[in-house]
Order: C-alpha cells, then structure tokens, then sequence
C-alpha cells in the first residue's frame, strides 16, 4: 500500500524521527478524483488523542439513507478500533486495523455510482494522522491507483537538526539538502545538488504572500498563484 499525508511534516512525527537523521519528502498530485472511505474520525478518537480539530471533517460525504443506527454502531467500533494506540513491542495488535481496511475497501455496488468519479474502485482510506493528534490526515492507497491517478512533482532530502517539545506538541526544525523537480524516464531522482530556492522578481506595485498551509509556508504571486521553487 500506498502511504501519504496532506501535511508536509506528517512524516516526520509518524516515523518518529530523531534529531541527526535524515530523510526524503516526496510531494504528489492526484490527477483525477478518486473514492477513498473514511474511518477514525469520532469525539471519542479525538478525546483521546487531546486534539484541538473538530472531529466531524468538512470534507464528509453523508448518506442519510444509509445512515441506520446498526451502521452508525459499525462505523464507531470501526473508527475506535482501528484508531487504538498500538505500544512498541506490540506491533501485532495492528492485526485489527488491516481486518478493518479490508472491510471498508470493498468495491462499490454499480447502483451507488458517484457524479464526475470514473473509476469506481475503492482507492483508499482517509484517516486522522494519530502521531500528529489528528491535526491532519493521512491516506493509505491501493498500489494500482497510485500508478495509474497519481503524478510525482517534487522531492526534498533534509536533515533534523531539533526538535521542540512544549507539552502535547513538537517542532521539528530541518535543514534542507537536495532538491528535485525533474526525473528520468526509469524514474530516477534528478537531484539538483542544492535547496530549494525561489527566484522571486515583484514588479513596481505588486506583491507576494506568504502563509501557512497544511504546515509549510506557501508563496503566492498578487493574484493567488503558487510560486514554486526551483
């Protein structure tokens, strides 16, 4: 399986990564729209995890029609089930988690087809990202999907140089290595041998705003337009 997260830095508290260890962050875009399922998103799971994010997501497709109160009790137990937390040493316990995925991967019935989607296999699950206490989430995504309906734009290696630990939250503080943008036709890496950088030119009157998303800072030109680096 294919696995991913909206937010950057997501990787980085999922593998638990230490100051001095180094790492690479692959950035893709999706180029179709696919049918992912959801689980783990209840009050409870997000009681538990101390997190500030409300736990009913935005993004949430509702069927009223399906929504029995025998369904309701399912996707409880699933959510609370697959979102335990699971102890170093017993790794076996995730045992549950895999049963759960390949329930709520089932293929969709022909009768419950969904406007502008094309290919309707279950792609995948969403999910809130635990390490992070669920302030983001993470997508797990069947290898077939990820060749056919996913597109490789940019990598990053970096290094962890610290971290900062106040109570429930952590920093991370990188160094950026490498950088690539490009790759050959075997799927090669072409790093170009130093960061990122970004060749900004404002012109007389105009503007560039920087913000904050998903745990990076973004550059927009005047208009809304992402400046990507080089």
């Amino acid at each position: 399986m294919f696995y991913g997260s909206i937010a950057w830095n997501a990787p980085l508290f999922e593998l638990r990564l230490k100051a001095g260890e180094h790492f690479a962050l692959s950035r893709w875009r999706v180029n179709e729209k696919l049918l992912v399922n959801n689980v783990g998103f209840t009050e409870k799971v997000f009681r538990r995890l101390q997190s500030d994010r409300d736990s009913a997501p935005v993004w949430e497709r509702r069927n009223e029609a399906t929504e029995t109160p025998v369904n309701k009790a399912l996707h409880k137990f699933f959510s609370e089930e697959f979102a335990r937390e699971v102890p170093e040493g017993r790794e076996t316990e995730y045992k549950i988690s895999a049963a759960i995925s390949e329930i709520l991967l089932h293929d969709v019935h022909e009768g419950a087809r969904i406007e502008d989607i094309s290919d309707m296999r279950m792609a995948g699950l969403i999910y809130p990202a635990l390490a992070m206490l669920g302030h983001s989430d993470n997508l797990v995504l069947k290898p077939d999907i990820v060749e056919k309906c996913l597109q490789l734009e940019q990598v990053e290696f970096m290094r962890v140089d610290s971290m900062d630990v106040d109570g429930k939250f952590v920093t991370y503080h990188n160094t950026h290595l490498d950088f690539a943008d490009t790759f050959k036709s075997n799927g090669s890496i072409e790093w170009k041998g130093r960061p990122p950088r970004w060749d900004i030119v404002i012109p007389p009157g105009g503007m560039v705003r920087i913000t904050s998303e998903n745990g990076r800072q973004i550059y927009r030109d005047e208009v809304g337009n992402i400046i990507e680096p080089t």
